[in-house]
């Protein structure tokens, strides 16, 4: 046998807690009515501006405590880190190029270009200058070299004249290395090379 119709006032009371942001299973809980018949009867309900982010919480709790975590983490982080001074910077050099460098020469080769633009900034601190570097491009065909170039150059803070060959390769990448892969080697490199390789046998060392 079918269900009678809620009569208004208890319409109006499932009404009412929803416009205060209750859930329909909170609702459940307060009125003894289905989800089926709550979710009828809050159909349409504008939930005022004062209690949507009540109600937001209430339905995706995991993504409210991940938001949370997050902004924890943004601030510990700071206070962990601070500001960067020269000898933070070689140290980051360091780590950097033991996991991404070339171990025969100063050079290293990579897509990512926040990793390539704090290389090149922490290679100043050892005495390395952009006017040093010379870059090369390797991209995928459905690349614009032109494009790709431009990038580049912008990212690295360096001329596009600094750019000096690119090799173009068969195949598409879509989705990832929009820009295709930058190397970076310093001309002249020897003793640098030779300082930072030493630097990183001395962490090794130390962290034993």
């Amino acid at each position: 046998m079918a269900k009678e119709p809620l009569d208004s006032i208890k319409i109006h009371k499932i009404r009412s807690l929803r416009l205060r942001g209750c859930s329909v299973k909170e609702i459940r809980a307060h009125l003894g009515h289905s989800v089926a018949t709550i979710s009828k009867y809050i159909q349409g309900v504008s939930i005022s501006e004062k209690y949507k982010s009540i109600l937001e919480n209430k339905r995706f709790p995991s993504k409210k405590r991940s938001q949370s975590q997050w902004e924890f983490a943004e601030r510990e982080s700071f206070k962990i880190i601070g500001t960067l001074n020269k000898r933070d910077r070689i140290l980051l050099l360091i780590g950097l190029y033991w996991g991404e460098g070339t171990k025969r020469e100063l050079n290293i080769i990579n897509g990512d270009p926040a990793l390539l633009k704090v290389f090149v900034t922490c290679i100043q601190d050892i005495g390395i200058t952009k006017d040093m570097l010379k870059i090369s491009l390797r991209l995928y065909e459905n690349i614009s070299p032109t494009k790709a170039i431009a990038f580049w150059a912008n990212n690295l803070g360096v001329s596009e004249r600094s750019i000096s060959s690119i090799q173009i390769v068969p195949g598409n990448k879509i989705g990832k290395l929009e820009y295709g892969m930058c190397r970076i080697r310093v001309k002249k490199s020897s003793s640098y090379f030779k300082l930072l390789m030493s630097m990183i046998a001395l962490l090794k060392d130390q962290v034993k």
